[in-house]
C-alpha cells in the first residue's frame, strides 16, 4: 500500500495504525483502487491546468502521483515517449 494513502487512511479510521485483534490494518484492494483512482483525476486535472513559469511548463500532475505513490499506468507513459519523440498519441 502507498505510504500516504495508509496514512490518510488511518486518519479516516478506515484502517487500524496497527493489529490491535480486531480492527484491519490494510486497506481492501477495491479501497486501494478508489484512492489511487482519486488521486489520478486529481493529477490528470492539474496537468490540464499546469501553469507556465519562464517557457517550462510545471507537471503538478507528475508531482502529485509522486507525493500520494501511485506509479504511472502503461498509457501515460507510452504518450509521453510519444509525446517526446514528437508523435501525438
Amino acid at each position: 500500500m502507498k505510504e500516504r494513502i495508509k496514512e490518510l487512511a488511518i486518519e479516516a479510521k478506515l484502517i487500524a495504525p496497527e493489529y490491535n485483534g480486531f480492527d484491519h490494518t490494510r486497506l481492501s484492494i477495491s479501497q486501494q483502487r478508489f484512492a489511487e483512482l482519486i488521486v489520478r483525476e486529481c493529477a490528470e486535472f492539474a496537468n490540464e491546468h499546469n501553469s507556465e513559469v519562464e517557457g517550462v511548463t510545471l507537471g503538478i500532475g507528475k508531482a502529485i502521483k509522486k507525493h500520494f505513490g501511485v506509479e504511472p499506468t502503461v498509457n501515460e507513459t507510452l504518450r509521453n515517449r510519444s509525446t517526446y519523440f514528437g508523435n501525438d498519441i
